[in-house]
């Protein structure tokens, strides 16, 4: 089962690159916050990922 885990797994940055705005993506919490803040009800769906695109766009640009 384990054999071919290094052939399917993604690195952080997912399909992108690893680089310096992925690590401070990592770093900054941006996925873990937008599932947190719909698990805690704090926001619904829609503005969890409102937020997260946000965090996101602001370490895109």
């Amino acid at each position: 089962m384990y054999r071919d885990v290094a052939k399917r797994t993604l690195t952080p940055g997912g399909l992108g690159t690893l680089g310096e705005n992925a690590a401070a993506a990592i770093a900054d919490f941006i996925v873990v916050d937008m599932f947190a803040n719909y698990c805690t009800g704090r926001e619904d769906a829609k503005g969890s990922i409102a937020f997260a695109e946000r965090q996101a766009k602001r370490l895109y640009r």
